[in-house]
């Protein structure tokens, strides 16, 4: 029996990988089914295989056509018929797509959420033991990243920090006005001050001196 090894890793999630091996006969669904047990997720929305590594090139995508499946109701009608120019991935095996040893290709799942995770062809064995039940996992390294990540509590402490650092900003700059605004007064009151003092000074003098002229 032929079986394909496959490494597969969600980078922007970090390193872990899982090793998973499935049939020559098993198809594009298959290995979408094993990619989400083998990471713990729920397979619960729609997918797509890249065999060109890019995301949306639509040669060579493979994906679910499917009225029935998961978010159907949010495909709008111009993605249902680029997807009836894809390849079925329920109808596609693995040996149909002459995949090669070191080869790379993306696997999209949830179009809302955008998780893409990289697979590469680890292994081809054409002589696997037939005995064992296939899709299998071989390896699981590193923690599964959660498919639905709780960010409630640190969206919220976000918030907080930028309204604090708001306020604090709003209070530095209310009062640094403040000051400049009672240095100018100072300023200004003292020299009112002075004039007036200079002034009531000039005045005494110059009547003394008319008076000493008398």
């Amino acid at each position: 029996m032929k079986t394909y090894t496959f490494h597969v890793t969600l980078p922007a999630a970090g390193p872990a990988y899982r090793l998973i091996e499935l049939a020559a006969g098993h198809t594009l669904h298959d290995l979408h089914m094993a990619i989400q047990e083998a990471f713990g997720w729920d397979a619960d929305h729609l997918y797509s295989f890249f065999m060109t590594g890019i995301a949306w090139d639509s040669a060579g995508e493979y994906t679910l056509v499917d009225e029935a499946a998961p978010d159907w109701e949010m495909v709008e009608e111009e993605e249902e018929e680029a997807w009836e120019e894809a390849g079925n991935a329920t109808l596609t095996q693995l040996e149909t797509l002459d995949l090669q040893l070191g080869q790379h290709f993306l696997y999209l799942f949830d179009y809302g959420d955008d998780h893409q995770f990289w697979v590469r062809v680890d292994a081809i064995t054409p002589d696997a033991p037939e005995h064992v039940t296939y899709p299998r996992l071989i390896e699981a390294v590193g923690a599964a990243p959660p498919q639905y990540p709780d960010w409630d509590e640190e969206d919220e402490w976000e918030e907080d920090e930028d309204e604090e650092e708001g306020e604090d900003e709003w209070d530095e700059d209310e009062d640094e006005d403040e000051d400049e605004g009672e240095d100018e007064w100072d300023e200004d009151e003292d020299e009112d001050e002075w004039d007036e003092d200079e002034d009531g000074w000039d005045e005494d003098e110059d009547e003394d001196g008319w008076e000493d002229e008398e």
